[in-house]
């Protein structure tokens, strides 16, 4: 049966970082946030972590061949609409009084396991990664996995949320070349720290929905501090060897980056490595760490994290990333 590793999360959370580890591995590949395939395959095409636009990297476009005559992939732009219906909250109220959301859902479903299996066809292997996060995806594919259509297994990936916090505090240009696909304006920490409970707590409904075997909780600091403790307990929990990936982990040539649709920008380098580094402990303003501490300080707690005034225990984490040449 496929296998569907999907990862749960807030935006920034190192998703991508976490898809392309496990993307090192023979058996799996690694595809990014495939929430976003049809927009940026065809709506609003953008490039591939492979350096070619979507719609013209050799991976996708074999994917695209496969969906090809399957009658839901008729309409992109009706496609794109169903997923957003069943993915985004603001479509709650359409979702509750149309007559025929029922019919819609299974539809949706369908499209899901239609999409993935392709993805499977195409690369040859029987485990992916969708790193989307959205825990309303995570749902649906909870279903598919009753039905016993897909094997369904959920990595809720948790990072701090100061770390959070002073990323969106930079203001950065919109860069498709480098996997950057919009502007993004500095987020209030008010809003960032409402947002990273919020997503959380949905996450949190997702793995308690879920049989305890088919869940998996990582922070991204852990990771980071300990990879191959990690990696290895992942890889025994997604029933795989975790050889292949500890060992493009330590390789002199970085880890290798398969076909990612979409993610932050570290899907662009062509290599990756870890550093500590403590810039939002030493950047990030009293003020910005009290109204965190008192907004989410209890849940944040729950989860490991220290709020003291002190260098908190869990040290946040960036990629030294070497981008690719312009060629």
């Amino acid at each position: 049966m496929l296998k569907v590793l999907y990862v749960l999360g807030h935006a920034r959370s190192g998703s991508t970082i976490l898809d392309i580890l496990l993307g090192n591995h023979p058996r799996i590949v690694s595809t990014g946030e495939l929430c976003k395939f049809y927009q940026y395959a065809f709506l609003d095409p953008q490039y591939c972590s492979c350096g070619q636009p979507v719609p013209e990297c050799s991976f996708w476009s074999s994917v695209t061949d496969r969906l090809k005559g399957e009658p839901l992939e008729g309409d992109v732009s009706r496609q794109n609409r169903l997923q957003s219906t069943f993915e985004r909250y603001r479509y709650w109220p359409l979702r509750t009084i149309h007559p025929g959301t029922r019919r819609r859902a299974a539809e949706y479903k369908q499209q899901l396991l239609t999409h993935y299996e392709a993805i499977a066809e195409a690369s040859g292997k029987d485990i992916i990664v969708d790193s989307s996060k959205h825990g309303l995806r995570g749902l649906r594919l909870q279903e598919l996995a009753r039905e016993k259509r897909i094997d369904a297994r959920f990595l809720f990936l948790v990072r701090d949320g100061r770390g959070i916090i002073w990323s969106f505090k930079k203001q950065m240009a919109r860069q498709p070349e480098i996997g950057r696909q919009k502007d993004f304006e500095k987020k209030s920490t008010l809003r960032t720290t409402l947002s990273w409970l919020l997503a959380n707590f949905e996450c949190e409904r997702v793995i308690n929905r879920a049989p305890a075997s088919k869940t998996f909780r990582l922070r991204y600091e852990d990771l980071c501090t300990s990879p191959q403790q990690s990696l290895t307990d992942l890889a025994a929990w997604a029933e795989v060897d975790p050889a292949p990936i500890l060992d493009a982990l330590a390789s002199e040539q970085g880890l290798q980056i398969s076909h990612l649709v979409a993610g932050s920008r570290h899907r662009m380098a062509r290599q990756v490595r870890f550093r500590p580094d403590q810039e939002w402990q030493s950047r990030l303003s009293r003020t910005d760490k009290l109204v965190f501490r008192l907004v989410a300080g209890r849940y944040a707690r729950s989860l490991g994290y220290e709020l003291g005034d002190a260098v908190a225990t869990s040290n946040g984490v960036t990629e030294e990333i070497q981008l690719r040449d312009a060629a």
